[in-house]
């Protein structure tokens, strides 16, 4: 076991036996935002609270609501309205030097899928010296219904996103080596599709313009 201070406590993560060889250490379910529930339900994503003593990072957090269309006699466990949390696996713990950070937002329609490990595992990034930060966020109706009312706004599942990318946790800066920067107009090139080192490396540039386009054309009308 091995455990870290951030903001809101003292988390308790573990040393893991990587299959490519060496270890790295992982930290499941790390809450990003208050449980939305009661007065928080469909609401957006309010910043977590501190904890008292030790609170234990080796599982995952439940994952959002949500119906297995292509399995329906298996449905996903652990599932929840409470289910802000985010992974973070790193290579090292206080590395001499800041490292790469891959944020992971899992697709699957708004309708299905987590940041657990199911299908997509940490091991391959963090052996060539990436940390990996995944999360859940609110799914289907908890995350996506719209009434255009002070109760039920809409997108609460796109400000999850947005809650965790501002602020994955206030202090794994100092002890895992990341220096995250936050979403602001200054710096928004850093998420920014447009940004000339992903439109001058990547190898179907014209595809990403044209998707570029329509959000740029769409995004005032129908994001947060």
């Amino acid at each position: 076991m091995v455990q870290v201070h951030v903001t809101e406590g003292i988390l308790e993560g573990e040393e893991v036996q990587n299959e490519y060889g060496g270890t790295f250490y992982s930290f499941k379910g790390v809450p990003y935002a208050q449980p939305p529930v009661g007065d928080l339900r469909f609401k957006a994503p309010q910043p977590p609270q501190p904890w008292t003593g030790v609170r234990d990072a080796t599982e995952f957090g439940p994952i959002s609501y949500q119906f297995n269309l292509w399995d329906p006699d298996h449905q996903p466990p652990n599932m929840g309205e409470d289910c802000l949390y985010l992974n973070v696996y790193t290579p090292q713990i206080k590395p001499s030097s800041l490292l790469p950070v891959m944020f992971y937002i899992h697709g699957g329609g708004y309708l299905a899928g987590s940041g657990d490990d199911d299908y997509f595992g940490p091991e391959f990034l963090v052996r060539d010296g990436v940390i990996l930060v995944t999360i859940n966020y609110r799914l289907q109706g908890p995350g996506f219904l719209c009434l255009h009312t002070p109760e039920i706004p809409g997108n609460a599942g796109m400000k999850d996103m947005v809650a965790a990318i501002r602020n994955p946790t206030p202090t794994f800066d100092e002890n895992l080596g990341v220096e995250w920067k936050p979403y602001t107009l200054e710096n928004q090139e850093y998420l920014d599709l447009g940004n000339t080192l992903m439109m001058d490396s990547a190898p179907d540039k014209e595809e990403i313009e044209l998707w570029e386009s329509v959000f740029k054309q769409y995004l005032p009308k129908y994001s947060i």
